[in-house]
Parts: structure tokens; C-alpha cells; sequence
């Protein structure tokens, strides 16, 4: 049995699998993940240490080529670079394109954690795959308040509202000043006592900390008994023991002062010239940025009333507000595109009924293609939507041919049955529009195949585009035939003559004038292959003068000034 034939017999259970497709489509459209760029994974881990108080010199020395020996060795690492600022050390860890990139993370930190103990104490080192996910994508600064207080509002009272949002993957606070008790002992008093500032330290780890003692079971009820030195005041850190002498007790209060203040100072955070904390909301991998930036800002404005008077929230940086415009103007140009096809489809077929059947192969393989995007794991970015806007013109071709060659068969067979026309119609067209449309597919498919960050970029572009045209295919060769054969029967069974084919532009003419110049060209092949040979030289030399990068230069609206001091220590700072 012919396409057109099953089609025919099986119209209803046509129609409701595109209506399926649809839905499942519209659902896609509403759930997916969406973005600037496609997710991701670089072939790259960072390690990060910090420790504020150790000089370029000393962090190299005792940091830096430590780590970068103990990391020799690990599979498929094929380069180490490190980066030493003072009190900080970057280093970055280059694998094979096609590592397993969560296994290697886990090798690197299992080799970090061996290391840990030979390294400087209270050192502050982390390890992360470089993927999109791990910048923040939102910016918040708070201000308007003491220092002190800033830290605190955003590391106790805003953090834990951002963070346990559904897509949000990390909330990390910077600037501001952290709240601690400090300890500023006496010179004079030490030596007069025999004690060193190191015994005062380790008299205060021991005493801030939690024992379970053990427990108690009466009247079939357990209870456990701690011992806590836990201190949280300067009253209570200054009454720890240091030292017994004979019947008198050394305590830290003796030795010195104890009062509220804030760790050394090693960023310094301002907006518009007054002291900030600064919130940095970063996504989970594949979550979506439009409706994270909803969340965030509804968290917020349930947080502001509580802020004390003269604070203020201000959003410095919104990648959402990048990817919500982007998306507009893509969205823009797919519409665009599509009525000036329907347009021009109109013009030249001249009947709204064959143009309206044309016309919906463009909502529906687009709509359908988001489903199969779902499908596949892959997210709304410039990427898929570029595949899906190229697409666009190629998504009606299947259409046009095969309702041009049924009305063309309706015209010359008047008076054979409708539906035998139409199935005879769309089986002669099959292999052409099918020849043509896996073309363009086998063409483009190879994108998707390409391994690394190139081939994650380019695997959207390439299944939008592919799922898109096929769904044509499948559109153009089922739901157009079924359409139309329902208009011709419905036509019949009210009488109503045919209606006359008058095409708005005079194809007749312009048959006529494309005759005369391919005539005109064929009397003239030499001139015209020389002018084709010219044009590819052309090309060829013109493509040396363009410039060429992996992405597209983007404006986001914002400035990085990086500056050098005389002291060769490198620092930076930002501008919004």
C-alpha cells in the first residue's frame, strides 16, 4: 500500500499523533532548559587554594608546586598551568578531549586529600570542573549598612532562601566583612606569664568544641549528655583556662582583650563607593536561567522588608536578562520568516486554502521539534534556536512541492476521483522530497558527531535543524494530502465549483523570461564559467581578509578592568 494510501485509510490516527506531537512539543517548550550557550563540559579541572596572609614567593613554594607534583600522573592529564597571586593559587588541570571528566575530578581530589595534611594549615582549597554552570549567572550587592551587618543578612538570612531554590546550584557571598571574636593579646602580660601565643591558641581549639559524654536510659527513654565549650561571646572566650599555676588560673582574659570584631580584610567589595556584600547565584548543569531569575527575584523581594533601614538590594549582573533577549530576537526572526514564506507561498499558489495546508508544516515541525529536543537532552540556547531558524525555509519546501504537485494533478485530471489524484500525486513527489530532505540531514548530521566543546556547540544546532526538517517530511507527505483530500470532499458535497488557480505574480511571464536568459547563458558557456571561476577565486582570497574566533563577540553591557600594581601583584576589580 502507497504512503498516501495509508494515510487515507488511517486519517484519524493521523491526526491525533500530530496532535500528541504538539502537545508533547508545547510541554517541551514550557520545561526545557534554557541558556545562552549549549551545556557544556570543558576537558579542564581548577584547583583553587587559598591562604590571605602567605606571599607570592611563600604560596609557591608551599602550595603551588606541591599540588602540581602530586597531580603528575593522573590519566589522561596532558598539561598543568598554575597561576600565584599573594594568598592564592589557580591551577588548572588540561585532560583529553574525550576523558571521563567526573572520574578525573575524582582522582584529583582524592590526590588533594592525601596532600591536605602536609599543606599549610587553615589553607582554603577547592577543586571544580570548569563547566558553564560553575559562574554565577545573577549578581546581587547589598548595602547601605555597617560591614559586619551586610555579611551577615546576606550569609544567614539570604543564602539559605537562595540556595535551597530548586535550580540553583551554589549561592556564594563575597565582601562585607566576617564577624568573628577576637583575641588581642598583651606582649607584656605573655612573657610576665611564660606563655606563648601559640599555647593560647591551642587552649581555645580545645575548649570550642562539643563532647558526648555519654547517655542515660530511665523510664524506657535514652538521653545523651554533651559537654559543650563551645563559645560564641568574648565573655566566654575570655574565661578559658590557658594555664594552672598552683591554685591561681591564667585565662584568656588575662593575657589580654577580648572583644567583637572581623577577620582580616583580603577582598574589598564597594558599590557606588560604599562598603557591600556581593551574592553570587550560579545555576545547576542544565538549569533553566529565565526561570531561575523569576525565583531569585521573588525570594528577594520577600527579603527586602526584613533589610534595617538605609539597606538596599541592587542586581549588578542578570545572564538571564541576556538569554530573555536573545531568545526574543531569534523568536522574532523565526516569525518573520515564517509569514514572509506564507507570503510568498500565497503569491504564487493563490488560493488560501492550499496555502493555509502549506503553512501549517511551519508550527507544527517547529513545535514538534522542541519535543524531540526534550528527547535528546537538549536545551533552548542561541545554538538550537539558530538550527531552528535556518530551518525555517527549509521546513515549507517539503510542502510546497507536494501541494504544487496535487493541485497540478487535480488540474489535469478533472474528472478522475479526487482522492485517487491525490494519492497518486503525493507517491510520485515521495522520493524527490524524501531524496531532498535527507540531503540537507546527512549534510548537517555529521555537526553532531564532532567531539569536544566544538561538537557540544554544534550537536544542538545540528539535531534542531535535522528533527525539524524530517518532522517536515513526515508533515508534508501525511497531514497536506489528508487536508486537502477533506477540502475537495467537503468542496463536492456542496456543489461548489472549483476554484479557479489565479496566481497573484504571472508565473507565465516569468517562465518566459528565465527561458530566454538560460538560453542567452547556454550560447555563452565559456563566458559564464569564467565568471563562475572568477567568483570562486574570489571567495577563496576573500576568505583570508575575514577574521575568524569560536564565538561571536557579545556585549553584556558591563566592564573588567584587570591592573598591575608596581609590586607585580596582580588584582582586579569590576564595573557595572
Amino acid at each position: 500500500m502507497s504512503i498516501a494510501g495509508l494515510v487515507e485509510r488511517h486519517r484519524s490516527a493521523v491526526y491525533l499523533s500530530l496532535a500528541l506531537l504538539t502537545l508533547g512539543g508545547l510541554l517541551a517548550l514550557f520545561t526545557l532548559p534554557a541558556g545562552i550557550y549549549p551545556e557544556v563540559t570543558y576537558p579542564r579541572v581548577v584547583v583553587v587554594a587559598k591562604q590571605g596572609t602567605f606571599e607570592v614567593q611563600d604560596m609557591t613554594v608551599a602550595v603551588t608546586r606541591p599540588i602540581e607534583e602530586a597531580m603528575s600522573g593522573i590519566i589522561a592529564l596532558q598539561r598543568i598551568r598554575s597561576r600565584t597571586v599573594r594568598g592564592a593559587t589557580e591551577i588548572s588541570l588540561d585532560f583529553a578531549p574525550n576523558a571521563d571528566m567526573q572520574y578525573s575530578l575524582t582522582q584529583v581530589q582524592g590526590r588533594l586529600a592525601q596532600l591536605e595534611p602536609s599543606l599549610p594549615a587553615g589553607l582554603d582549597i577547592t577543586a571544580e570542573r570548569l563547566t558553564p554552570s560553575v559562574f554565577p549567572i545573577i549578581q546581587y550587592e547589598l548595602r547601605g549598612a555597617d560591614p559586619v551587618q551586610l555579611r551577615d543578612i546576606a550569609q544567614y538570612q539570604i543564602r539559605p532562601r537562595l540556595a535551597r531554590l530548586p535550580e540553583v546550584g551554589g549561592v556564594e557571598i563575597q565582601g562585607g566583612l566576617v564577624r568573628e571574636v577576637s583575641v588581642v593579646l598583651d606582649p607584656e602580660r605573655l612573657v610576665s606569664s611564660h606563655i606563648g601565643v601559640e599555647q593560647v591558641a591551642q587552649a581555645i581549639q580545645r575548649s570550642n568544641v562539643v563532647t558526648a559524654a555519654g547517655r542515660v536510659d530511665r523510664e524506657y527513654r535514652q538521653s545523651s549528655i554533651l559537654v559543650s565549650g563551645l563559645t560564641s561571646t568574648p565573655d566566654a572566650v575570655a574565661g578559658i583556662v590557658v594555664q594552672q599555676v598552683g591554685p591561681r588560673s591564667i585565662k584568656v582574659g588575662d593575657l589580654g582583650t577580648v572583644r567583637y570584631g572581623a577577620e582580616d580584610q583580603f577582598q574589598l567589595i564597594t558599590g557606588d563607593g560604599q562598603p557591600a556584600a556581593l551574592i553570587n547565584i550560579a545555576r545547576q548543569p542544565n538549569g533553566n536561567a529565565l526561570r531561575i531569575d523569576d525565583e531569585v527575584r521573588a525570594a528577594l523581594d520577600s527579603v527586602r522588608p526584613l533589610l534595617p533601614a538605609g539597606a538596599e538590594l541592587k542586581q549588578v549582573y542578570n545572564q538571564a536578562t541576556l538569554v530573555r533577549e536573545s531568545m526574543k530576537s531569534v523568536r522574532d526572526a523565526m516569525l518573520v520568516g515564517g509569514a514572509l514564506a506564507v507570503l510568498i507561498l500565497f503569491l504564487f499558489l493563490g488560493r488560501w486554502n492550499t496555502t493555509f495546508a502549506a503553512s501549517l508544516s511551519l508550527p507544527l515541525a517547529v513545535v514538534g521539534t522542541f519535543g524531540v529536543m526534550a528527547l535528546a537532552g537538549q536545551s533552548l540556547n542561541l545554538m538550537s534556536l539558530g538550527g531552528l531558524a535556518v530551518a525555517i525555509g527549509l521546513i515549507i519546501d517539503d510542502a510546497v512541492v507536494v501541494v504544487e504537485n496535487i493541485e497540478r494533478r487535480l488540474a489535469l485530471h478533472p474528472d478522475d476521483p479526487p482522492d485517487e489524484v491525490i494519492r497518486r500525486g503525493t507517491d510520485e513527489i515521495f522520493g524527490p522530497v524524501a531524496g531532498s530532505t535527507l540531503t540537507t540531514v546527512v549534510v548537517f548530521a555529521p555537526l553532531g558527531l564532532l567531539q569536544g566543546v566544538v561538537g557540544s556547540f554544534f550537536q544542538s544546532f545540528s539535531i534542531a535543524l535535522a528533527a525539524s526538517v524530517l518532522l517536515s517530511l513526515a508533515i508534508a507527505m501525511t497531514l497536506i494530502p489528508a487536508l486537502i483530500s477533506q477540502m475537495v470532499r467537503r468542496a463536492n458535497a456542496r456543489a461548489v465549483p472549483p476554484e479557479p488557480h489565479h496566481a497573484i505574480i504571472d508565473l507565465h511571464r516569468i517562465e518566459a523570461w528565465y527561458t530566454a536568459l538560460a538560453d542567452r547563458l547556454i550560447g555563452h558557456r565559456r563566458v559564464v564559467l569564467g565568471v563562475a571561476a572568477l567568483l570562486l577565486i574570489g571567495g577563496f582570497a576573500m576568505m583570508k581578509l575575514v577574521d575568524t574566533d569560536f564565538l561571536p563577540q557579545m556585549d553584556e553591557g558591563g566592564f573588567i578592568l584587570n591592573y598591575w600594581t608596581a609590586g607585580h601583584y596582580a588584582g582586579g576589580a569590576g564595573c557595572n
